[in-house]
């Protein structure tokens, strides 16, 4: 074989699976994650079913492709927004953002995700390293250094790991945006913003001493 033959396959190969996630990902969304059928899903993509089977062995290796698919957009266009920030804790804010936009743009899958998988951030990181962990092993290392150049300029706290900061930057956003896929009528993406990063700075926003002690 070629490598042109080759390289024409794989084009056509790839082609095949984004055309089979984006049948997935539309029946999902608009029967649910588990009425929705593989069946059904060929159908969308114009293929027969024991060809989709060659792709995707069930629902489950669906969803992680498209989950891995959205990660990937999301972290680009983080990084590119944040390509021309000052600082680290600059940085942090308009991933966020950016996060908060994707978030209004993509809903429908949002709340696809919310409801499909169980309410844990293990849960999501298990999706990520199925279908994209290359890129999400990057994305982490390259948000973890963010954190720790904020901890040496003394933007964030120190006496807690970066790792540990990530985690629970990771498990607040998680938890902000399944309560905006619900709210109704919802928020603005800047009222999204401000509480987010409200939390995320401030904690829940207690004032004062620790209850119980003079």
């Amino acid at each position: 074989m070629s490598d042109q033959t080759a390289t024409l396959r794989q084009r056509l190969r790839d082609t095949a699976y984004e055309a089979m996630l984006d049948s997935a990902e539309r029946v999902m969304i608009q029967k649910g994650y588990e009425k929705a059928t593989m069946q059904e899903i060929a159908a969308g993509a114009g293929c027969a079913t024991g060809t989709f089977y060659g792709y995707f062995k069930n629902k489950e290796e669906l969803l992680q492709g498209i989950v891995g698919r959205h990660f990937r957009a999301l972290a680009a266009m983080m990084r590119q927004a944040a390509a021309d920030c000052q600082t680290p804790l600059e940085k942090l804010y308009r991933h966020m953002r950016v996060a908060v936009e994707y978030f209004n743009r993509e809903r429908d899958f949002f709340r696809l995700f919310f409801a499909a998988i169980p309410r844990r951030a293990d849960a999501v990181e298990h999706l990520l390293r199925q279908s994209a962990q290359d890129d999400h092993t990057a994305f982490h290392e390259y948000t973890l250094q963010i954190i720790r150049e904020a901890q040496s300029r003394g933007e964030v706290r120190s006496d807690f790991p970066a790792e540990g900061i990530l985690k629970f930057m990771h498990g607040l956003s998680l938890a902000a945006f399944e309560q905006f896929s619900v709210e109704s009528p919802p928020r603005d993406s800047e009222e999204q913003l401000r509480v987010l990063w409200g939390f995320m700075t401030g904690g829940i926003g207690a004032c004062g001493k620790e209850p119980g002690h003079d």
